[in-house]
């Protein structure tokens, strides 16, 4: 009785305000579940604008249409963690882990917790279980078993081991892996794409088996190369299609800024807008654009464009400079605009600015997608997609 008395006060309900609205500007309800000094969070479903929640009384306001629905909805999903927690306690009282409680709040089995996997074993076993499902042939299971060779020598010259487990590999480790196959071992685009294929497809099975964050097995299989790449080509990560946003989609976009509640979205969102008004800047030229290639008085942009190493001059609009003012408000007088890379970064080192814009895209990429899909766009928003947008509204300019 004692036990089932505390769990009375063991769970409440938050609003969080500090995640993203949806497009009714609705936040989401979390249940916080507090026991033996131990907090987990979950989420219930539920989600209310900021006016229709009653922080006191942690329930739906009555002046809500489905107030009474949504209230019953929380009211279950407590009484479902109660009872849980109470089934796994049992008699004995027996102790409850923060990952239990966790799992148990989050509505996710909580059965014996899986040990560390290796990394180099999993894609081995993986490759085997592909090819007896005949997903993938012989010699390209033979193949794929030469390339996870190659990642175990990587990891030995870059680590000191020969294999890691499958939480630890990251975004960061794979883009090493794809500059050390073109810089030690001279790949091109289409072999190391050959390479990174078993990597991604044990990453996403990882990721089922939550042997891996999904988050990081996703960002990892964005990462293949386009068969025109190399060290002057920058990141254009929706591969070179031709998508572009309409002066209404361009219209929305702006919209969700001021809505976006983290800094460092708003701050990715101008990324994309200047690369716009800057007569389609491509990402690594935005990347590495310095305030001394920014001249306000002559309302002109001169820079050395990483792909070509020639200089261009580009007119600075009014939006240019309005996006300009905002990147000197937030970064100050830093080198670079964005402020994304060191001061002291070397921009005559090819390879150093190849790998910055690998790994600085990996963040923006999933930011702009997440935008993309609040604007019911049918293709990922990418920052390439600003290149393709200005010069679409520039030719429809030009004919009227």
């Amino acid at each position: 009785m004692g036990r089932k008395k505390s769990l009375r006060n063991a769970g409440k309900f938050i609003l969080r305000t500090d995640r993203e609205p949806n497009r009714q500007g609705e936040y989401p309800v979390y249940i916080q579940y507090t026991l033996d000094g131990k907090v987990a969070r979950g989420e219930t479903g539920v989600c209310v604008k900021e006016k229709d929640w009653d922080a006191s009384k942690q329930r739906v306001r009555s002046t809500h249409r489905m107030a009474a629905r949504l209230n019953q909805v929380l009211d279950e999903k407590k009484l479902y963690i109660d009872t849980e927690v109470l089934l796994f306690v049992g008699p004995s009282s027996r102790r409850i882990t923060i990952d239990i409680l966790r799992r148990i709040v989050q509505g996710k089995p909580f059965t014996e917790e899986k040990p560390e996997v290796d990394f180099i074993q999993f894609m081995r076993d993986n490759q085997k279980r592909r090819h007896e499902v005949g997903k993938i042939a012989v010699s390209t299971h033979e193949n794929g078993d030469n390339t996870i060779e190659g990642f175990r020598e990587f990891l030995k010259e870059k680590l000191g081991r020969e294999s890691i487990f499958c939480s630890e590999v990251t975004v960061n480790l794979i883009s090493d892996y794809i500059v050390w196959r073109l810089d030690e071992r001279g790949n091109k685009p289409a072999t190391i794409n050959k390479a990174l294929t078993p990597i991604m497809k044990a990453c996403k099975a990882a990721a089922i088996e939550e042997l891996m964050n999904n988050r990081t097995a996703e960002a990892i299989g964005e990462l293949y190369l386009t068969e025109k790449r190399s060290l002057a080509n920058d990141e254009d990560e929706d591969n070179h299609s031709d998508h572009y946003l309409t002066e209404e989609k361009l219209q929305e976009m702006a919209d969700l800024y001021p809505l976006q509640l983290r800094e460092r979205s708003r701050e990715y969102m101008d990324m994309w807008f200047l690369s716009l008004h800057t007569c389609g800047l491509r990402f690594s030229d935005i990347l590495t654009l310095q305030w001394c290639d920014v001249h306000f008085d002559e309302r002109m942009i001169r820079k050395v464009v990483v792909k070509t190493k020639r200089q261009i001059e580009i007119p600075l609009t009014d939006n240019a400079i309005e996006l300009l003012k905002r990147f000197w408000q937030r970064n100050g007088n830093r080198r670079f605009v964005c402020g994304l890379l060191p001061e002291d970064f070397d921009l005559n080192d090819d390879l150093a600015v190849y790998h910055a814009c690998l790994h600085k895209n990996a963040s923006i990429k999933t930011c702009l997608k997440r935008i993309g899909k609040l604007m019911n766009l049918q293709f990922n928003l990418g920052m390439h997609c600003a290149r393709h947008t200005f010069a679409v509204l520039a030719l429809a300019e030009e004919s009227r």
